[in-house]
């Protein structure tokens, strides 16, 4: 029986730009603290197309589809850099005096994504389109957040996997 091998918390989210090949970036970096209990990888129902015929009732052949995949995250840290990495705009002055202005149309935003779990993991994602929303509650027993949905989509370099999971180094 081949050994099982368990997946366990998280260490990191780091994301990059995509590498001038169209492969996984080099260059990452987390965008903040994760917010406890938010990070989740999830892969949808994939469409399921039925072919039938007259003669039966029941289909004579499923074609299956590909399914989205997603990677939904909060992090704590609403810097004007932040919330111009993940929302676009853009960010004016330094120190005292920095600002970050919305964009006034919706920002398509590509990056590449890595996650490293706190049991020696680390997962790869070369091509996301990172879609973010401000989730700003303002409370004494909560924190503003910035919620990312990044959803992994087939790289543009050549024979290069949209989801690479590997042992880190």
């Amino acid at each position: 029986m081949p050994t099982e091998k368990r997946s366990i918390g998280l260490l990191s989210i780091e994301v990059g730009a995509i590498a001038g090949d169209g492969g996984m970036s080099t260059a990452l970096a987390a965008l903040g603290v994760t917010y406890q209990d938010s990070c989740d990888l999830s892969q949808g129902e994939p469409e399921i197309i039925e072919i039938h015929s007259e003669e039966n009732d029941e289909p004579e052949e499923l074609i299956a589809g590909k399914s989205v995949k997603t990677l939904k995250w909060s992090i704590m840290n609403v810097s004007p850099t932040a919330l111009a990495a993940t929302l676009g705009g853009t960010v004016t002055g330094t120190g005292a005096t920095e600002a970050w202005e919305a964009p006034s149309a919706t920002t398509l935003i590509e990056k590449s994504v890595r996650i490293k779990t706190k049991s020696g993991e680390t997962i790869d994602m070369p091509r996301c389109r990172i879609i973010s929303k401000l989730s700003w509650k303002f409370s004494k027993k909560d924190v503003n957040k910035i919620d990312i949905t990044a959803y992994v989509l087939v790289p543009t370099k050549a024979a290069t996997a949209p989801i690479k999971k590997y042992l880190t180094a």
